[in-house]
């Protein structure tokens, strides 16, 4: 790459603290950008990892070492492959291949686990026919905490009651008043003088 792109894209690096930050434009996800030409655009970590250490091999991902995406600083890219840039995040997937037992806490061992694809389940829950755990609710009324399916809001029926009664005042109380008959607004007109308006004889 030319000497001038290269002192363009620097003039966008914060380097003083230990993380070199790039201040240029963002992607949504967070990195930074830079347009080497009006059509040409380069992720900025990737950009830097190219200008001061060499090519990027092929099919390799840069992951950041210090865990901040928008650090340029070469000391803290590392190229790897897609496989260990996922295995070191702190993704979703990542947190679910960590765990050694379901949710019951029968072991995720080679005897008790069900394949299907890429997704694992417990080969005990499905003999047993387990539901999955759901966290338990707060009762709207009185605060207990209580298991129940479907979209139940009350753990007893006396709650149930109470929360029925207040849900019908609180309707009651937004409806308009109910008018009965006609009413009718009276104004107090000034009559005129007719006298005046009489013609004289």
């Amino acid at each position: 790459m030319s000497e001038d792109v290269s002192k363009r894209f620097w003039a966008f690096v914060d380097a003083s603290g230990d993380c070199w930050e790039w201040t240029g434009g963002r992607q949504s996800r967070g990195y930074g950008h830079f347009s080497v030409t009006r059509d040409v655009r380069h992720l900025a970590h990737r950009f830097a990892y190219e200008d001061l250490v060499g090519p990027i091999p092929e099919g390799f991902q840069i992951d950041h070492l210090c865990r901040n995406v928008l650090c340029v600083n070469p000391d803290h890219l590392e190229a790897v492959t897609q496989q260990e840039n996922i295995a070191r995040s702190n993704g979703l997937g990542v947190v679910n291949a960590a765990k050694t037992h379901c949710p019951y806490g029968h072991p995720y061992d080679e005897a008790n686990t069900y394949w299907r694809g890429k997704k694992r389940t417990c080969r005990e829950c499905r003999r047993k026919q387990l539901p999955s755990p759901r966290p338990p609710k707060s009762c709207k009324v009185c605060g207990a905490s209580f298991r129940a399916p479907g979209p139940a809001l009350c753990c007893s029926d006396e709650c149930r009651k109470v929360a029925d009664r207040q849900r019908a005042a609180a309707r009651a109380a937004k409806k308009p008043p109910r008018r009965r008959g006609r009413t009718l607004v009276t104004e107090w007109l000034v009559e005129p003088d007719l006298d005046r308006l009489r013609p004289k004889s």
